[in-house]
């Protein structure tokens, strides 16, 4: 046998016998999940029970009687529109005025979002399989928009009724 062969089967050898009278205990099992996710290249995932809020921006506005770029006139009609980005969800709020009070009408504007409850001055409407709702008589002034649907809520700030 030449000399490579040899020590080829001793080293063999050694690691059969390493194997046999191997007595080392294992890692704890959360130990083992700790160091295989430090290599892992993902998106954190929220915890179960825990509400993730989205504040939601307002990216357009088109109020009544003022012009909006690329529009042919400056009347966009009664209804004052709302788009806001929140997160991978859009929310289109119309408001439209009725006597003395308003009429709030919205979409939200991605997936997921039927049977959300929308609440806004008090006052609770469910989400429909289009994503649309409606809250009606609703009086003058600030007020927030929340929509939680899940273990997701969007929150819409500073929505002037007036």
């Amino acid at each position: 046998m030449t000399r490579n062969m040899k020590n080829s089967n001793n080293n063999r050898e050694k690691i059969i016998h390493l194997m046999q009278t191997d007595d080392s205990i294992d890692a704890p099992s959360d130990a083992i999940k700790w160091s295989k996710n430090l290599f892992r290249a993902r998106a954190a995932q929220p915890a179960q029970g825990i509400l993730q809020r989205i504040i939601g921006v307002l990216v357009q506005e088109l109020a009544p009687g003022k012009a909006a770029f690329g529009e042919r006139s400056g009347s966009v009609g009664k209804v004052r529109q709302m788009l806001f980005e929140a997160g991978d969800n859009r929310v289109d709020l119309r408001v439209s005025k009725n006597h003395e009070s308003f009429d709030v009408r919205g979409q939200i504007l991605g997936r997921g979002w039927e049977n959300a409850v929308v609440e806004l001055a008090g006052q609770k409407s469910n989400v429909d399989k289009f994503g649309g709702f409606a809250v009606k008589d609703v009086k003058s002034g600030t007020y927030e928009v929340s929509i939680r649907g899940g273990q997701i809520e969007i929150v819409l700030k500073g929505i002037e009724l007036e």
